[in-house]
């Protein structure tokens, strides 16, 4: 080096630890989110998806049981919570064949209490009302029928 020279700088760039390369055109880019994505065996899916199924007509058939324990209709209401209790049976079973399906245990589990509410309700309803299958205001009466106008006192 002379005495007039300024020293010459040199720049360092750190090495990049991802080299970009081009891309060329037309060439096929992967979505990376597809690798990443879970992917289960359909039985796992199917049964996930009639847990879900069994434990929704549980509800359905154990509240129509108890609005036709309201309405005065004791043998369909006693039907229904019969069908609820069953599918109650059915969807605690579903929940134990897969660790999917076992995420709808709380749900399949208070199905299943509603249900046996809705069975107890009806079973201590027909005890309660003298064992009568039908409704008393189906059953034929046999006493003639009684003129209201007559059995007015003024």
């Amino acid at each position: 080096m002379e005495e007039g020279d300024a020293p010459e700088q040199v720049v360092v760039t750190p090495a990049s630890s991802y080299a970009t390369t081009p891309q060329r055109r037309g060439e096929a880019v992967l979505d990376p989110t597809l690798f990443g994505e879970r992917h289960r065996k359909h039985s796992h899916n199917f049964a996930y998806h009639m847990t879900q199924f069994a434990t929704l007509a549980t509800l359905l058939a154990a509240t129509g049981s108890l609005a036709c324990q309201l309405l005065d209709e004791p043998v369909s209401a006693r039907l229904c919570a019969i069908a609820s209790v069953l599918l109650a049976v059915a969807s605690l079973r579903l929940v134990r064949m897969t660790r999917l399906s076992s995420r709808l245990r709380g749900y399949a589990v208070g199905a299943g209490v509603l249900a046996g509410i809705a069975l107890a309700i009806t079973l201590a309803m027909m005890i309660w009302n003298d064992d009568s299958p039908t409704p008393s205001h189906r059953i034929p009466s046999t006493n003639p029928p009684v003129n209201l106008e007559e059995t007015r006192q003024f």
